[in-house]
């Protein structure tokens, strides 16, 4: 379940020790709010700020989307064995929200955007949807397309749900 810092039942100072840690995915510094938590792993595309060396798994690699790492680390330990079997496909809706989000942070697998990470990831990825067969750069530009219309209707919201969106300040 994935929910906003303001949503916990505790403030973050009064559960830090009540929890085995945290993951940290898109940034791999913890807020000041964390900072006596264990950082069990970390996924990142930004700047490696050599925090928690020992977190696993600890993949901080440049790309133009933070999914095509959590893709990535999700389809190796499924070969692996270690999450059902390497037969097995991913949820369609998780295969969804990866493929929709690395096509809206690389701008649909633009050169100028894309790394070979982001490629590779929507390549493994996309073969567990109902749109395998059509080639891939197709089908990230169609995502791309009808993402970009999506973020433009935004207009409904207030400024503390656009805030809350991709918020990753300390304020």
């Amino acid at each position: 379940m994935l929910i906003a810092i303001d949503e916990l039942p505790v403030k973050p100072f009064d559960l830090w020790h009540r929890i085995q840690g945290i993951a940290f995915v898109d940034h791999n510094v913890p807020r000041i709010i964390w900072q006596r938590a264990s950082v069990l792993s970390i996924i990142d595309h930004h700047e490696d700020r050599r925090f928690a060396l020992d977190a696993s798994p600890r993949l901080i690699a440049p790309s133009a989307s933070c999914a095509s790492l959590v893709a990535k680390i999700i389809l190796d330990e499924q070969e692996k064995g270690k999450l059902g079997t390497a037969h097995d496909e991913l949820p369609k809706e998780l295969a969804d929200l990866l493929l929709r989000t690395i096509a809206l942070d690389s701008r649909g697998l633009r050169k100028r955007k894309r790394q070979p990470i982001d490629v590779e990831s929507s390549a493994r990825v996309l073969p567990m949807r109902s749109w395998y067969g059509n080639e891939l750069g197709t089908v990230m530009q169609g995502f791309a397309r009808e993402l970009k219309a999506t973020k433009k209707a935004l207009g409904e919201l207030d400024v503390r749900d656009l805030l809350r969106r991709d918020g990753k300040s300390d304020s």
